[in-house]
């Protein structure tokens, strides 16, 4: 053992040093990490690679931290109805804020037109000039009847009103003559009367169209009105909509969509009677919010709250979490969905900035691997159901537009994995050229002694920990080159030294000191060996009952002595 100068540890105790968490002993990683983040080309994303317990997750997350917060926040993301077809909904970037916004807009505006349209089609004028197209209908379609009638009644006939529709009857001396009176009459009378009601049927044929053409024309006549109607209430509110949002790409060419479709189905925003059957009328009112949801704006990336660029740890990086989900609902027996049921994943949250993903969790998921070097190869994230390809009995689904991807990813893992990427993924050598590495080891000298207190000073200071003499410091850092194995070297297993700093604190609180002494470090290094080395203390106990016979005494020709370390768990 190298007892430490306590000499370079200039202080009472660490509650005068500060609390913050410095980065110790990783200068290459460090170096590594600085160019990854740097570098704007493709595929310079970062695996940092290490042993668990370097401290890689702090000090990726100090320094990104750190870098992202002087970057711009970037742009917030929507998905929208495509109204030319629904299946394929329309992405849309906008400035960061303005997500929520629009969102909020757009349900004004459909409060707006629930509210005014039914004010609008149920008013008094809007009544009159209806009325007035249907009864310019009816009287045209009155002189037509009453010109067939006339034609009728002059060649010996009169319409009747039949199951079927209108028919022919022939007249003789003012009165409808019956079938028997009919074959009573002569030859010449009937066979004049058959070419009448065959010439007859014939201008009643056309006189039958000529009144079918004007209704169709006056329902043509109604809907462009109501068109009408609608276009004028809802371009107002539509106007103020653009002269908000108008300066912002796509925004314009959204909103005419949404004002034509509305005026397209107007129809869904006037109150109506609801429909006595409880099944029609949920029906009914199903379909309604399936219309009105039309309008909203499904928010999947919202900056409002951000600043700088984000920075994203993902622990468990499945296929749905990375790239999002399209949820569905069950509606009268089937599964459907639309673009407001689009769940982002952290791809999405992290464009822009930066996506942290622990290797182990995401190569248990084979989908998720692949999906994640599909996305940073072109560069943006398409979104579609993971197993769509297995599924046995097919579902409604989407296919959103895909959102362009900007970000840099850095994967924590060990050196082994790495390594075996590298040789038999020809993607990750073209996707992850940053290789961070974390040694478990660094020099020891008085500066690094001192790095050593500062993080005893930070766990202290964020953990409510009864803070150390310099004493207690010195072993700490005696511990650390025990773990190193090296009396000129410190371990940057972190995670140890971290917990042996909280079991240290609570040894000296259980003997009621107030601040941790080299007796409690100590003491907790014991209870460590305590804990562990039951094994130990069998086989000592077996050799001193001569159970197994080791002989360290005298000489022998031709024998090799072979001296046995065993690992059990962390001792």
């Amino acid at each position: 053992c190298k007892p430490c100068d306590l000499s370079g540890l200039s202080f009472e105790t660490t509650a005068s040093l500060p609390g913050e968490v410095s980065i110790i002993g990783q200068e290459r990683a460090v170096q590594a990490l600085d160019f990854g983040v740097g570098i704007a080309s493709f595929g310079f994303n970062i695996y940092a690679l290490g042993s668990t317990g370097t401290g890689r997750a702090t000090t990726i997350h100090t320094l990104l931290d750190r870098i992202a917060a002087l970057q711009p926040v970037p742009q917030d993301w929507v998905y929208v109805n495509n109204f030319s077809d629904a299946n394929q909904p329309n992405a849309i970037s906008l400035p960061p804020g303005m997500a929520v916004e629009l969102r909020r807009d757009m349900e004004e505006l459909v409060d707006d037109l629930l509210r005014e349209i039914p004010r609008i089609f149920e008013g008094k004028e809007y009544e009159q000039q209806k009325e007035g197209i249907v009864r310019e209908m009816q009287e045209k379609r009155s002189e037509a009847f009453s010109e067939l009638e006339k034609t009728v009644n002059a060649r010996g006939f009169t319409l009747l009103q039949t199951a079927r529709g209108l028919g022919l009857a022939p007249v003789l001396n003012g009165q409808v003559i019956t079938p028997e009176e009919y074959q009573q009459l002569d030859e010449p009378t009937r066979k004049s009367m058959e070419e009448n009601q065959r010439s007859l049927q014939t201008e009643m044929a056309g006189t039958m169209r000529q009144v079918r053409e004007l209704e169709k024309g006056t329902r043509r006549r109604l809907q462009g009105f109501d068109r009408e109607i609608a276009y004028s209430v809802v371009s107002p509110f539509i106007d103020d909509l653009m002269a908000k949002h108008g300066h912002l790409d796509e925004i314009p060419e959204y909103l005419r969509a949404v004002q034509a479709d509305i005026v397209d189905h107007v129809r869904g925003f006037r109150s109506e009677e609801e429909p006595p059957e409880a099944l029609v009328a949920s029906t009914k009112t199903g379909q309604r919010d399936t219309l009105l949801k039309r309008y909203t704006v499904n928010v999947i990336v919202d900056h409002s709250q951000q600043v700088g660029a984000p920075v994203i740890f993902q622990p468990n990086p499945t296929y749905s979490n990375l790239l999002g989900r399209i949820e569905h609902r069950a509606e009268f027996g089937a599964f459907i969905t639309d673009f407001s049921m689009i769940k982002p994943g952290c791809l999405h949250r992290a464009n822009g900035g930066y996506l942290v993903i622990e290797m182990q969790g995401l190569l248990t998921n084979p989908l998720a691997w692949n999906a994640l070097k599909r996305a940073l190869k072109n560069q943006a994230i398409q979104l579609d159901e993971a197993g769509s390809q297995l599924r046995v009995v097919s579902t409604v689904t989407l296919e959103p537009e895909a959102i362009p991807l900007n970000l840099k990813v850095v994967l924590i893992g060990d050196p082994l994995a790495y390594y075996l990427l590298h040789e038999h993924d020809e993607d990750f050598r073209k996707l992850f050229k940053v290789q961070a590495d974390f040694g478990t080891e660094f020099e020891r000298t008085q500066k690094t002694c001192m790095h050593y207190a500062q993080f005893v000073a930070a766990r202290c200071h964020q953990e409510n920990l009864l803070h150390f003499e310099p004493q207690a410091v010195g072993r700490i850092v005696e511990h650390g080159s025990r773990l190193a194995g090296h009396q000129a070297k410190l371990s940057t297993r972190f995670g140890d030294i971290a917990d042996l700093i909280r079991e240290a604190s609570y040894w000296a609180k259980h003997s009621g000191r107030e601040r941790t002494t080299a007796e409690d470090v100590q003491l907790a290094l014991d209870a460590q060996t305590q804990r562990a080395n039951r094994a130990e203390e069998q086989l000592q106990d077996m050799i001193d009952e001569g159970a197994i016979r080791v002989v360290v005494d005298g000489e022998a020709v031709g024998q090799v002595n072979g001296l046995a370390v065993l690992s059990l768990g962390n001792y």
